[in-house]
């Protein structure tokens, strides 16, 4: 896991590309790679390497895989979204409060990734 602070002021902490290809392999749940590939308009041998931890996703790819398997982005390439959603859950926020938490999480992370490069 990397470290940043994002725009918020609040540390973000995003999964490597090993953990994010673990992440993935681990929704994949009966389904193949080639599956995932076909639905996001990948080639499959660039999920064989994203799977692997040898290819870094983009965010439109990020969004697209999340959508397929249905989770948010957030949850692919970091683990703070269920610390988000629990304490929405427990302090009986409004859904649209969350969303805008986890939105708030992909933008720090873009301006992580930016950082990084």
């Amino acid at each position: 896991m990397q470290d940043a602070i994002g725009a918020s002021g609040d540390k973000v902490t995003a999964r490597s590309k090993q953990e994010i290809g673990s992440h993935i392999a681990g929704l994949l749940d009966g389904q193949t790679q080639r599956d995932l590939a076909r639905a996001v308009h990948m080639h499959p041998s660039a999920i064989n390497r994203v799977i692997s931890g040898q290819r870094t996703l983009g965010m439109g790819e990020v969004v697209a895989i999340a959508q397929f398997f249905g989770v948010s982005p957030a949850s692919i390439i970091s683990e703070e979204e269920c610390a988000f959603a629990m304490r929405a859950a427990v302090s009986g926020a409004p859904v649209n409060e969350a969303v805008s938490i986890c939105t708030s999480l992909i933008d720090d992370y873009l301006l992580f990734e930016a950082a990084a490069r």
